[in-house]
C-alpha cells in the first residue's frame, strides 16, 4: 500500500519484499512497512527471527549510508498481535520517524516507543493519509 501511494506521487522508489543490504546503494531514505504475515513469511521461506535479523541488517546498512529510516505501521489493529508485535519491537525503536495508524496504537505501544526513544511520530486515521505524508516528506505538491 505504501508503494502504491508513492507511485501515485511518482516517487522515484523501489519496492523490495526481501531487501538485502547490498541492494541499498544510492538511496537517501529507507521506508519500512512494519507488520507480519504468516503467508508472507511462509512464501519467503523465513521465520520471525530471520526477518528481524534481516531488518536489523538493513537498518544498520541504512545508518552506515546516512539514510533516513522511516517506519510505518499502516495496517492498524488487524495487523497487530503475536505475529506483528515482535517486528514492531525490533524495528520502531530504530526509526528516525514513525507513521502509525491510530487503531494500531490502541494499547499505546507506538506512543511509548516514540517517547522512550525520542522519535517523532505522526498518527493517521486512514492508510490513504500516507500519500499526504509522503508528499510532504519528499516536497511534492
Amino acid at each position: 500500500m505504501i508503494k502504491l501511494l508513492g507511485d501515485q506521487l511518482k516517487l522515484d522508489s523501489v519496492f523490495e519484499l526481501t531487501l538485502q543490504p547490498e541492494q541499498m546503494e544510492g538511496y537517501r531514505t529507507l521506508i519500512i512497512g512494519i507488520g507480519g504475515s504468516v503467508k508472507g513469511l511462509g512464501e519467503a521461506g523465513i521465520d520471525t527471527n530471520d526477518e528481524i535479523e534481516r531488518t536489523n541488517n538493513i537498518i544498520a546498512e541504512a545508518r552506515k549510508q546516512g539514510m533516513l529510516v522511516v517506519a510505518m505501521h499502516t495496517g492498524g489493529h488487524p495487523r497487530r498481535g503475536d505475529l506483528a508485535d515482535p517486528f514492531i519491537h525490533a524495528t520502531a525503536p530504530q526509526a528516525d520517524f514513525l507513521v502509525v495508524r491510530n487503531d494500531g496504537n490502541r494499547d499505546g505501544l507506538f506512543t511509548q516507543i516514540a517517547e522512550e526513544y525520542n522519535i517523532p511520530v505522526v498518527y493517521i486515521e486512514q492508510t490513504m493519509e500516507v500519500r499526504t505524508i509522503l508528499a510532504e516528506m519528499f516536497g511534492i505538491e
